[in-house]
């Protein structure tokens, strides 16, 4: 602190020890012009600035209002249940063929093992400690997990939770055998229930069928068509 005092002090007596300006030159006329005109170029310059920042600033608001907008439409349109996995394609019942026979995993859901795609659709027989389908059997007792928003369920079917529904074409499970081509429609003149599930950080919905009989072994596909469109596939395997 000593020497910063000292070197304060040095300073001063410096500053103090300068000849006084002679203020009639310095300062003549000109210098005072040219002073006035800077601090008008000065002000001049402000104002613009001022403008430019309150158009910005309306700019801004006008893009926060159009990603307001954006954001809007992104939020309403997560609750289509056609926005990802294989439902993305939202194919009409008519027109679906299935193409990728490749045989679906099994993955673990609370205590559960399913066949099917995580976080998008699963399938899984009670009955059998294997998880396994059998043909000619009707020792069958499928549950489904369909995932995505309950709400997008229920603006799409209506009566979700309400018990022993005949949905008809409003929900529909068909089977396609691979290699016969032979078509079911699992829920035909059936009533079932379709609740909300929310398992593990997953929402969704749940079925579950009884006595579901499977007439060939081999290869099936089991689509679910939500209005006549497509959901998503299950491949699965058939066995004595």
């Amino acid at each position: 602190m000593k020497e910063k005092d000292q070197e304060f002090d040095s300073l001063l007596k410096e500053i103090t020890s300068l000849p006084e300006p002679d203020y009639n030159k310095k300062f003549d006329a000109d210098v005072q012009n040219r002073m006035l005109n800077q601090l008008i170029d000065f002000s001049v310059q402000y104002e613009k600035k001022k403008k430019v920042g309150a158009i910005m600033k309306n700019i801004a608001f006008s893009v926060t209002g159009v990603v307001a907008v954006i954001l809007f439409v992104v939020l309403i349109s997560t609750t289509n249940l056609w926005n990802s996995g294989d439902g993305g394609n939202s194919l009409a019942f008519q027109e679906f063929k299935q193409d990728d026979w490749t045989l679906d995993s099994e993955f673990e859901h609370g205590s559960i093992t399913f066949l099917g795609k995580p976080g998008e659709i699963g399938v899984a027989n009670f009955w059998d400690e294997t998880n396994a389908f059998l043909v000619n059997s009707e020792h069958h007792i499928i549950v489904w997990r369909l995932y995505g928003d309950p709400e997008a369920f229920e603006h799409e079917l209506k009566e979700i939770g309400t018990p022993d529904i005949d949905y008809g074409d409003r929900f529909r499970i068909v089977g396609v055998h691979k290699e016969t081509v032979t078509e079911i429609d699992f829920l035909e003149g059936k009533e079932i229930s379709i609740v909300p599930f929310s398992v593990d950080g997953y929402r969704g919905v749940e079925i579950q069928e009884n006595n579901i009989t499977f007439p060939k072994e081999g290869t099936w596909s089991l689509s679910v068509f939500i209005n006549n469109k497509l959901f998503n596939s299950v491949v699965i395997e058939v066995t004595k």
